[in-house]
C-alpha cells in the first residue's frame, strides 16, 4: 500500500519512508534535498553507491540493504538515471505493482546509463521538468558545445569556470571535458570527494584537486576549472581575474538556462517529452506527480487517458 499523504509504503514487516525521516527509509539519490535526517534510521535501502556518497558525507548508516523481500511482498531498486547510484522503489505485493521513480533521465550520459522502465500499477512520478516548454537540447549537442567553449577560451589565454552540483552534475562536466576538448579541470574539495566515489565504481574522470601541486601550477597559466554552481559568481571570477592577470569566464551548466540561454542547458532530469514517454511506458493505472511542475504535468497526463492526480509540493 502506497500512502502518499506521508510518502511512504507499507509492509507487512512495517512502513519504509520514501526519502522522509523513519526507521526504515528509501534514498533514491545522494543529492542533499533528497536525504532525510537519518539519525533514527535502522535500515537505509540505497544503492551501495548511494551508501558511499552518504559515509563520504559523514552518515552513519546502522544498516543497509539494496534489496528487499517479506510475507508477500518484494522490493528492487531500479536504476534512476539520475547520476551514479541514483535508483527508483519498485515494490510488488498482493499481485499489484508500485513505482516511485526519484529524478530520473531515460538518456545515457557520460557518467551514467538511462533510467530502467517497468510496468506498474501505481506511479509516483518527479515533475521537475513537467511543463511542456522544457523540451532540452540534444545532449551530445550539449557536450560539444560546451568543451567547444571551454576550449576556445583556454587557447585565447581566458581562465574557464563552469558551475554545476558537486555531486552528479560537476562530473558530467567533468566527462565532457575529458572527452570532447582532453582537459583536466581544477575541482574543489567537494567535488573531489564525489569524483573518488565515481572513480570507486568505474567512472574514469581526470582532473586536478584544487589542494595539489599540479593545479597550484595550473593557476600560473589560463586554466578551466569546474565549481559547485552555488560558489559560481561575478564576484568569484573578478577575485580570480585579479588574483592571477587574467581573463575568467563564467557559465552555469543546469536544465533551467532552456529559457534564460545564460550557459549551458545540460539536465540530470527528464524533460517533459521524458516524462510522459515513462509514463506510456510504465503504463499505470494511477499516476500521482510530485515536485516541480505537477499540475501541468497530471493535466497533460489526462489528457492522454491517464487518472493522474498531482500531489502538493512540501
Amino acid at each position: 500500500m502506497f500512502a502518499h499523504a506521508e510518502s511512504l509504503y507499507s509492509t507487512s514487516e512495517g512502513p519504509i519512508h520514501l526519502e522522509r525521516a523513519g526507521e526504515k527509509v528509501f534514498v533514491s539519490h545522494a543529492h542533499s534535498d533528497h536525504i532525510p535526517p537519518l539519525r533514527k534510521t535502522s535500515l537505509l535501502l540505497s544503492s551501495n553507491a548511494t551508501l558511499d556518497f552518504l559515509k563520504a558525507k559523514g552518515k552513519n548508516i546502522k544498516s543497509h540493504a539494496s534489496f528487499l523481500k517479506g510475507d508477500g511482498f518484494e522490493i528492487s531498486l531500479l536504476n534512476a538515471g539520475h547520476m551514479l547510484g541514483s535508483t527508483q522503489f519498485h515494490a510488488e505485493k498482493d499481485g499489484q505493482t508500485f513505482t516511485y521513480t526519484g529524478d530520473f533521465n531515460l538518456l545515457d550520459s557520460l557518467t551514467s546509463k538511462g533510467a530502467v522502465v517497468t510496468a506498474a500499477d501505481v506511479l509516483l512520478i518527479e515533475s521537475t521538468y513537467g511543463s511542456p516548454e522544457y523540451v532540452f537540447p540534444n545532449r551530445q549537442v550539449s557536450y560539444e558545445n560546451l568543451a567547444s567553449w571551454a576550449s576556445k577560451r583556454l587557447t585565447k589565454g581566458e581562465s574557464v569556470l563552469l558551475g554545476g552540483y558537486s555531486t552528479g552534475k560537476a562530473q558530467e562536466i567533468i566527462a565532457a571535458l575529458n572527452s570532447y576538448a582532453s582537459i583536466s579541470p581544477l575541482t574543489t574539495s567537494s567535488i573531489t570527494a564525489s569524483n573518488e566515489v565515481y572513480k570507486k565504481h568505474g567512472v574514469k574522470l581526470d582532473f586536478l584537486p584544487i589542494e595539489g601541486q599540479e593545479a597550484q601550477t595550473a593557476l600560473n597559466h589560463a586554466f578551466g576549472a569546474v565549481v559547485p554552481l552555488s560558489q559560481l559568481t561575478p564576484n568569484l571570477a573578478l577575485s580570480l581575474e585579479q588574483a592571477y592577470s587574467r581573463k575568467v569566464c563564467f557559465a552555469p551548466v543546469t536544465g533551467w538556462t532552456l529559457n534564460s540561454g545564460n550557459g549551458f542547458c545540460l539536465s540530470d532530469h527528464a524533460d517533459f517529452p521524458q516524462l510522459i514517454e515513462y509514463v506510456e511506458r510504465a503504463n499505470p493505472k494511477t499516476v500521482y506527480c510530485c515536485n516541480g511542475f505537477s499540475e501541468k504535468l497530471a493535466l497533460e497526463l489526462r489528457k492522454k487517458g491517464f487518472n493522474a492526480l498531482a500531489l502538493k509540493n512540501s
